[in-house]
């Protein structure tokens, strides 16, 4: 997507890295002329810091992973799979992570 940044699978040690990756990822989207920034993230602090201090957006979405399809379908629950075309995610192919369509 052009003019869309995307923030997805990292990691951050500690509450005070927040700070330093919101620098980074701002100086990236002004490179990159990004007006939209999409982050993937359940990091609290993170949130917090970007709803309250840079008038961000949170929504929030479930995670489907395909562990076990049979124990699934023994609770009654639909393989992902079988659903997977009708949501807004895809399963990347290389790790299987179910991201935002």
């Amino acid at each position: 997507m052009r003019g869309v940044t995307h923030v997805v699978d990292f990691h951050l040690a500690a509450d005070e890295e927040t700070a330093l990756l919101l620098a980074a990822v701002q100086a990236h989207t002004a490179d990159h002329g990004s007006a939209t920034v999409r982050w993937e993230t359940n990091n609290p602090q993170l949130i917090h810091t970007a709803v309250e201090h840079h008038d961000a957006t949170a929504t929030s979405y479930d995670n489907l992973y395909r562990f076990n399809p049979s124990l699934l379908a023994a609770y009654g629950v639909a393989p992902p799979s079988e659903r997977l075309s009708e949501l807004p995610l895809h399963e990347t192919a290389t790790t299987s992570d179910v991201l935002p369509r």
